[in-house]
């Protein structure tokens, strides 16, 4: 693995999830700093509307099939699903994150039940 500042460039193998976390989170501190083009083309206010990051999320997404069709680069698109993690991130910081429900809390909700 290769690290520039805050950017993890190359993962030899696959990533652990603190690497994955650690890009995610240089692509926000990105994001903070820079206007992307689709974002101003599909959220002219600025605002980060729910519906405007979920448009942003398909476009990139759509970006990310197009690249890996057009030519198979697995660095390349995973660029856009680094974007596309950034973006839900922002979103959820926005708009709220609900939190998943484990299987043991599921377990333990259900025994609450039976009790």
């Amino acid at each position: 693995m290769e690290q520039v500042g805050a950017v993890l460039l190359l993962f030899e193998g696959e990533p652990s999830r603190n690497e994955v976390y650690a890009a995610v989170d240089s692509e926000r501190e990105y994001q903070e700093y820079v206007v992307d083009p689709a974002i101003a083309e599909n959220d002219p206010s600025g605002q980060h509307t729910l519906p405007a990051e979920l448009v942003l999320m398909k476009v990139y997404l759509d970006r990310a099939m197009q690249l890996f069709a057009s030519r198979p680069s697995q660095e390349t698109t995973l660029d856009c699903v680094r974007k596309i993690a950034g973006i839900a991130v922002r979103c959820m910081e926005k708009h709220g994150a609900p939190p998943r429900m484990v299987p043991r809390e599921i377990d333990q909700q259900q025994e609450g039940v039976r009790k």
